[in-house]
C-alpha cells in the first residue's frame, strides 16, 4: 500500500486525461494485485476469473483437438 497509495490521485489524473505512462501503469497494477491478495470480495473475484480463464482454456483445447480429429478425454471432475 506504501507504493500505490501516494501516486493514485495523479494515477486519476492521468486516466481523465486518457494518457498513462508507463509508471503510472505500474502503480495500477499494484493496485489491483494489493486488492486481490487481501480483500476478501477480491479473492473471489479473482477465483472466478480463475476459473473461468481455466474453462476457456479447456474448451479451446477441445476445439482445435477434435479439428485435428483426435478427443480431449481428460476433462477434469465435473466439466463436460
Amino acid at each position: 500500500r506504501k507504493m500505490f497509495e501516494p501516486a493514485w490521485t495523479p494515477v486519476v489524473a492521468s486516466l481523465q486525461e486518457r494518457h498513462m505512462p508507463q509508471d503510472m501503469k505500474m502503480v495500477v497494477s499494484l493496485c489491483f494485485a494489493h486488492m486481490m491478495l487481501c480483500v476478501p470480495s477480491w479473492r473471489r473475484v479473482a477465483k472466478e476469473y480463475w476459473e473461468h480463464s481455466r474453462e476457456a482454456t479447456l474448451r479451446f483445447k477441445s476445439i482445435l483437438l477434435e479439428e485435428r480429429g483426435k478427443r480431449m478425454n481428460y476433462w477434469p471432475r465435473g466439466w463436460p
